[in-house]
């Protein structure tokens, strides 16, 4: 029995008008055009649409539709805005450095570390993703951050602390903040002026606001401006 769903619509036209011409001759005992299409649709029904295919063809349409529509909602912390960052039991401070990753580079991520897919990033043409290290310990990668050049703006996809500045027992201070004042130096840079969009998480943009100086744009769409900006790169960069 068919069920809401198990036949596509417009795939289904498609078949129909690709097999109008093979099948018809075997209907010419149907006195219309009606009985035609009432019988073509119960061969396609038999023949092709068995049921194990429609719940796998069901299944794979729902995957890649999420997959299409699915967004990343930047939910980090600014834990602490430091002038670099900063070890959470001593409160020394480390000076850093941000570098591009490259394809090449994967091999230094090792995925059960990571809550993203920092690798398909990296595949990604359209992006950059840049990892934070500390300069007297450049093996060992503190945060990363994917970003996408836009026409007057740097988009920031994905922003994350490694695993082992997370939570109440977290290494260090001050490697978000850092990442995103590194973005917007980024968009000085490329002309954009400073200039930085993001899609926040609701229980997340005051919390942007307050500690970023980001505003609300559109929707969950927050934008860190040129004053913002400005007050973020003088926090983390001496030049």
């Amino acid at each position: 029995m068919l069920t809401r769903g198990s036949i596509f619509p417009l795939t289904l036209l498609f078949l129909l008008s690709q097999l109008t011409t093979t099948i018809k001759p075997r209907w010419r005992w149907h006195r219309s055009t009606e009985d035609f299409y009432s019988g073509t649709i119960k061969v396609l029904i038999n023949m092709i649409i068995t049921p194990s295919k429609t719940a796998y063809l069901s299944q794979r349409i729902r995957k890649l539709q999420c997959e299409k529509h699915k967004k990343n909602y930047i939910d980090i912390e600014i834990d602490k805005l430091t002038n670099s960052i900063e070890n959470t039991l001593t409160g020394e401070v480390f000076d850093t450095e941000i570098i591009q990753l490259k394809h090449v580079d994967s091999k230094q991520l090792n995925k059960k570390d990571w809550a993203f897919d920092w690798v398909k990033e990296i595949k990604d043409n359209g992006k950059e993703v840049y990892k934070l290290t500390t300069i007297n310990n450049p093996g060992i990668i503190q945060g990363l951050v994917s970003l996408e050049y836009k026409a007057d703006h740097i988009f920031m996809h994905l922003i994350e602390n490694a695993k082992f500045n997370k939570g109440k027992s977290k290494a260090y201070f001050g490697v978000p903040g850092n990442l995103v004042a590194f973005a917007c130096k980024l968009s000085f840079k490329k002309g954009h002026n400073g200039f930085l969009a993001f899609d926040a998480k609701t229980a997340l943009m005051k919390h942007y606001e307050q500690s970023l100086g980001a505003t609300q744009f559109r929707g969950l769409r927050m934008i860190i401006d040129s004053h913002a900006a400005i007050k973020l790169i003088r926090q983390y960069f001496k030049n």
